[in-house]
C-alpha cells in the first residue's frame, strides 16, 4: 500500500484556467470571484457567530436559517472543487 493518504487526490490546474495564469490574470478560482470568495471568508465568521448566539439562546429557527445559509456557501466551494477534479457539473 502506498505511503499516501488513501483520500489524497492529485489535482492539476484545469486547462481552461491555464490559458488566464500564462496571460497573467491571477483568478485561483474558476467558478467563484475573488470578491465572492472575501465575502464568503466574512460571512461564514458571521454566520459562525450567529449560530453559536442562536444556539445559546435557544432559536431553533434561526438556527437553522443559519446552517441553510452555510449550505449555499459549502456548496459553491463543491461546486469549485468539482470544477478542479474534473467532476461532470448537473444541471440545475
Amino acid at each position: 500500500m502506498s505511503k499516501r493518504s488513501l483520500a489524497f487526490i492529485e489535482v492539476g490546474t484545469p486547462e481552461h484556467l491555464k490559458e488566464k495564469e500564462e496571460m497573467g490574470y491571477g483568478e485561483p478560482f474558476s467558478t467563484i470571484s475573488w470578491a465572492r470568495w472575501l465575502e464568503m471568508q466574512a460571512s461564514m465568521l458571521q454566520s459562525f457567530t450567529r449560530f453559536q448566539r442562536a444556539i445559546e439562546q435557544g432559536h431553533v429557527l434561526i438556527s437553522h436559517s443559519v446552517v441553510r445559509e452555510l449550505h449555499g456557501m459549502v456548496l459553491e466551494m463543491q461546486k469549485e472543487a468539482d470544477e478542479w477534479i474534473g467532476v461532470p457539473m448537473e444541471d440545475e
